[in-house]
């Protein structure tokens, strides 16, 4: 799969260059997502993969079919399904990038990385982040985006499974305190924070006692 993913410019201090490893992994990796949605979309009863996106909305306190009004909403590694196509608001962006297009055609499709969206500077309300960070190139370099992406007084919602071991889809292991240090670098306002045992759907295995395998919900609002 061909993608033109450029390195951030060398006086870019919040964000290190990517190196050609991480984006040969992460290329090598989207092989596999892309063939792994392709027959998910074949053979799936559940197209909109609803029990998956019941837990998430749960940790997000947000109800099925919430209408944002006039709110831009921004998804980070959406998937063809995703979180926007059970809410409304006036401009929902999914930005993924596998060559699969949402099933929801009412939604705008960016098909780039999250680290680095092609999207202006503060257009979104509201950025969702959930089931991302173990997959990306770099999980800092998501974050920063996110915020760049976000008004002042935003919010990022984010939903991450912790601890978990790591395989070629899978090349970061996400520790609370990456999450805390980005909350106290960027000032952000902590609306929702919370940690408990992974028991609902993990991207390695089922969880099993004694491994430490978490789930984190936090939900930040960017400075005014």
């Amino acid at each position: 799969m061909a993608l033109n993913l450029s390195r951030p410019a060398d006086d870019d201090r919040s964000k290190p260059p990517l190196t050609d490893a991480q984006l040969l992994r992460w290329m090598e990796a989207q092989q596999g997502e892309t063939g792994f949605w392709q027959d998910w979309m074949k053979s799936s009863d559940d197209r909109g993969d609803t029990s998956w996106l019941h837990h998430v909305q749960g940790y997000f306190e947000l109800p099925d079919h919430h209408d944002f009004g006039a709110e831009t909403l921004v998804d980070l590694g959406s998937g063809p399904v995703g979180l926007l196509t059970r809410f409304q608001a006036a401009e929902r962006i999914c930005v993924d990038p596998l060559p699969i297009d949402s099933l929801d055609r009412s939604l705008t499709r960016i098909k780039a990385p999250a680290e680095e969206t092609g999207l202006k500077p503060a257009i979104a309300d509201r950025v969702f982040i959930y089931n991302l960070l173990q997959h990306v190139i770099s999980p800092e370099h998501v974050l920063a985006e996110a915020l760049r992406l976000l008004k002042p007084a935003g919010t990022v919602y984010l939903v991450e499974q912790l601890n978990l071991p790591t395989d070629p889809e899978h090349p970061h292991s996400l520790k609370l305190e990456m999450f805390d240090r980005w909350v106290q670098r960027e000032q952000l306002r902590i609306v929702k924070r919370t940690t408990e045992p992974d028991c609902m759907l993990s991207s390695v295995s089922k969880s099993q006692p004694g491994t430490g395998w978490m789930v984190l919900c936090l939900v930040v609002q960017k400075a005014e």
